[in-house]
């Protein structure tokens, strides 16, 4: 396969962004097209990157006209713009300073309020002046410290470090996360293990005095940046309202200071989050009525031809990306299926299972499964081909197993059912402790819903207060106002049916905060039975269930989880632990039953 050009793996992202925004949509009522997509870009960029952004633009299949690209500071300007509508009732002046790994960019701008005729625009804002961009940025304060170590490395152990070697790669990666480290710590270790021919370990101490020391010439050229910059915008320290910092870099406790040095203490900000105050900003951006200031729409600069064929080659990879996915899916579903098979017949109901005909199956279809037929599939129906004959095997030995688990499960399902009976019973209980709820009264849709929306907003403060007690029955009561709409439309029943889906999977979270894991159960069942697929619902009877030490009940519901959510971390996170503590489990019972007998 020949290399990829610059645009087209671009155009790899973009598609990413956008199916990921579209598998999000489809999950909300929101309309189902997406109207416009914002890019933000160093302020550097011109008019050849711009044109390859917009070759980008079209390898991906993206709509025409929908990419809008702006600066990365016009980004975080938009982004505090929203963060602050509601705060900006006159005039100020504000600057940014954001300071990544590769680049460091400052900017200052005008903010103004909406005018008085139209209270509910948008607030407003223009640049003072062009941005300014500086080389000082987190790449540098890692080569700062790479090149001290690189000779101390040197002097001591006479090793030579060469940038762009393996043994370089290594340094550089534990330079960085010290520096990363000594931006909340006082001290951190540069450690090499098996490091260079002689394979030494290598382990110095640095501490923040030192690092300030190396990225000396760094702050001293960030306040010159700074300086500049306010030079050009023609503005000073003491007509800011404040300094505002994002990027990562600035954690760094020198970066701070030399920003206090600027402006002073008090003038330096942090109200927006570091890490997505551009993503946010850009996003903000293209809502339509902002002041966003854009590039320049350059059309691409390659030939038609050249973006034909490159369109033809991201269709083609999009096509086997789908395939491997699905492939990838299967494989999963078949391990899953023989793990799970193995472990319930070890601990549900043994003395009905067939392991001395069941287990060499599953050993044989998990041996195949990492074989090399296995891993040439072109096509997922070769592993659930697999996966329907293992099933359709293990059932013909298993009827009285199969035939137990049912009835196993359709007692709990019972058992359940009883206990949510019972929590409902005790909800309406508490409903009455708070004055009763005797409103039987038929209400516009309107005014009920302000009923819904008072209590929902009332839970939410005391949750952020800590009373969940309280908090609970604010959230009853909401639910029990769900209940009594009247002569809805299927649109408005849809609306309340969202809303009580938030109010059960609300009370679900705090029931999880009090350990009230049962509780938790039976709302976020109430929740699923709104949306069965709702990753949130899932993730919380997970948790749930984790805390009743239903393990596996918990690894099924995080699986469907992370499938309704698969860029949820939280969930793989939450899957992990599980299946460690299953796994924990299990060992646990097979050293117990292994005395038994001994």
């Amino acid at each position: 396969m020949a290399p990829l050009a610059g645009p087209q793996v671009l155009a790899m992202v973009l598609a990413t962004v956008r199916n990921m925004a579209g598998r999000n949509i489809a999950k909300s009522n929101a309309p189902n097209a997406i109207a416009a997509f914002g890019v933000s870009v160093p302020a550097t960029f011109g008019t050849a990157q711009l044109q390859a952004i917009a070759e980008a633009a079209e390898v991906a299949g993206l709509a025409a006209g929908s990419l809008q690209v702006l600066t990365a500071p016009e980004a975080v300007a938009a982004c505090y713009a929203a963060r602050h509508a509601g705060d900006i009732t006159e005039a100020r002046t504000v600057a940014f300073l954001n300071m990544g790994h590769g680049l460091t960019q400052a900017a200052v701008y005008r903010f103004a309020p909406p005018p008085t005729e139209n209270p509910g625009a948008a607030v407003q804002w223009e640049p003072c002046g062009e941005p300014v961009c500086m080389d000082v940025c987190g790449d540098s304060l890692d080569r700062a410290v790479f090149d001290e170590y690189q000779r101390q490395i040197q002097d001591k152990y006479g090793i030579t470090v060469a940038p762009g070697t393996k043994q370089g790669f290594r340094l550089m990666q534990v330079c960085h996360k010290a520096r990363v480290v000594l931006s909340a710590n006082k001290t951190s270790t540069i450690q090499l293990e098996c490091f260079g021919p002689d394979q030494v370990d290598i382990l110095f101490t640095v501490d923040r005095a030192a690092l300030e020391r190396l990225c000396s010439p760094a702050r001293e050229a960030l306040a010159s940046g700074l300086k500049e910059l306010l030079a050009g915008a023609g503005v000073a320290a003491d007509d800011l309202h404040g300094l505002e910092l994002v990027g990562g870099v600035t954690c760094t406790p020198f970066v701070q200071e030399a920003a206090a040095a600027l402006v002073g203490p008090d003038r330096v900000r942090l109200t927006m989050d570091r890490a997505s105050a551009v993503a946010v900003g850009a996003a903000h951006a293209i809502t339509p009525g902002t002041s966003a200031r854009f590039c320049p729409a350059l059309g691409p600069g390659k030939p038609p031809s050249v973006l034909a064929e490159w369109h033809a080659a991201e269709v083609a990879m999009a096509a086997q990306d789908t395939v491997l996915a699905a492939i990838a899916s299967a494989r999963n579903e078949l391990e899953a299926y023989i793990f799970a098979t193995r472990d319930a017949g070890e601990t549900q109901l043994p003395e009905l299972f067939d392991s001395t005909g069941t287990l060499p199956l599953l050993a044989e279809a998990e041996d195949w499964l990492y074989s090399d037929e296995a891993a040439a599939a072109e096509d997922a129906t070769v592993v659930t081909d697999r996966l329907t004959a293992l099933q359709k095997q293990v059932r013909g030995l298993n009827i009285a197993w199969d035939a137990g688990i049912i009835a196993a499960k359709a007692a709990t399902a019972e058992a359940d059912r009883v206990e949510s009976v019972r929590l409902a019973a005790e909800r309406l209980a508490a409903t009455e402790q708070d004055g009763g709820d005797h409103d039987s009264r038929r209400m516009k849709k309107a005014d009920r819903m302000k009923y819904v929306l008072k209590n929902k907003a009332e839970a939410t403060e005391l949750f952020k207060g800590g009373n969940f007690a309280l908090c609970t029955q604010r959230y009853i009561k909401a639910l029990a106002h769900c209940g009594k709409f009247v002569d809805l439309s299927a649109e408005d029943a849809a609306e309340v049916e969202t809303l009580r889906l938030a109010l059960h999977l609300n009370l679900a979270l705090v029931y999880l905060k009090q350990d009230a894991a049962r509780k938790a159960l039976a709302s976020a069942e109430d929740a699923l039975r709104i949306e069965g697929t709702n990753a949130k619902g899932l993730y919380r009877r997970a948790l749930a269930l984790e805390a009743l030490k239903d393990y596996r009940e918990a690894l099924e519901a995080l699986r469907a989880g992370a499938a309704a959510a698969p860029e949820d971390t939280a969930i793989a996170k939450a899957l992990a632990r599980v299946q460690a503590k299953m796994t924990a489990e299990t060992d646990k019972e097979k050293r117990m039953y292994s005395k038994m007998f001994t």
